[in-house]
């Protein structure tokens, strides 16, 4: 059977006054199932912001509606937000506590008891590397193991559905292969949804199942990474020459071809559907072809094409 939604945007509409007014999210509605991780992605001033400031009732949208589990966000706010976490690589925590009373106040404000608050920063700071830490405050961290201490804090409530903004920033790539398996984990293991805003392509495609692209506010594209890579409608042949790769790529312009030389590669760029046609024009115009490999596109070049097709 299929899941049913724990978070549906209908209609949602946010214009901040000024000269001129600027209209950030126009008209955006889409639905997450329990259980999947979805990528929020776009470029700067897209909108991303301000629908992550919607959905955790920071800002009041002009109109739409936001409903988790069923319930209105707008008037059933505290019920909501008890099974919502949130982590932003760009939110504060409290300077002057330390990580373990920060956790502590987290674990009041959504009603854990005694017993589990201590199990689970037991838990999360050592899953999050951050156990050695758990009396230093936490102007003491580094933007890693602040980053570390935000994400332990948003699972601390085993919550039904996290936002998460720019999750692994700051983050060294070992710890943020760890954080990675570790919302996998999570979805795998108790069905936790995860709505994810990034920066970082190729983590979007590792995690998501899905991926909302915005644009000037609204939402332009929505499909797994793979298929919004592949609406992509060229594809990339990188030729490797053993003699003159100039020479060659010379040769391939006058045929019709873009191509640029990168060192003693030459990198051709196609028509998807012509793939197979360029290779073997490619390999018969030269006798010092050291191999072939085909570039496809991918998410970077779907969010690429996207950015660069915005108006001036």
């Amino acid at each position: 059977m299929p899941s049913e939604p724990v978070l549906v945007v209908e209609h949602l509409d946010k214009t901040f006054p000024g000269n001129p007014p600027v209209h950030a999210v126009r008209d955006l509605s889409f639905s997450l199932l329990s259980g999947e991780i979805v990528g929020l992605l776009g470029p700067n001033g897209a909108g991303k912001t301000t629908t992550m400031r919607m959905l955790l009732s920071a800002l009041t949208p002009d109109s739409g509606q936001i409903l988790y589990f069923g319930q209105s966000l707008s008037s059933d706010r505290s019920a909501v937000l008890q099974n919502i976490g949130f982590a932003s690589a760009y939110t504060g925590l409290p300077l002057y506590l330390s990580v373990e009373e920060s956790l502590i106040v987290q674990s009041h404000l959504y009603g854990l008891t005694r017993a589990d608050t201590r199990a689970r920063i037991d838990e999360l700071t050592e899953f999050f590397g951050v156990s050695q830490f758990r009396r230093s405050l936490v102007n003491q961290l580094s933007a890693g193991q602040k980053t570390r201490v935000t994400l332990a804090r948003a699972f601390l409530h085993r919550p039904r559905l996290v936002l998460l903004d720019e999750p692994t920033a700051s983050l060294d790539p070992d710890i943020a292969h760890e954080v990675r398996g570790f919302l996998r984990a999570k979805r795998e293991r108790e069905g936790t949804t995860l709505l994810l805003s990034s920066h970082n392509m190729p983590e979007v495609s590792e995690l998501c199942d899905r991926v909302l692209f915005l644009k000037n506010g609204a939402l332009i594209a929505c499909g797994t990474p793979r298929e919004l890579a592949h609406t992509i409608s060229s594809t990339v042949v990188v030729v490797s020459v053993r003699g003159d790769a100039a020479a060659l790529a010379q040769t391939l312009r006058t045929k019709g071809f873009t191509c640029q030389v990168q060192g003693s590669c030459v990198k051709i760029n196609v028509l998807n559907d012509n793939t197979v046609e360029t290779l073997r024009q490619a390999l018969t115009l030269s006798t010092d072809i050291d191999g072939v490999r085909i570039e496809e596109p991918n998410l970077e070049d779907f969010f690429m094409a996207q950015t660069e097709s915005r108006p001036g």
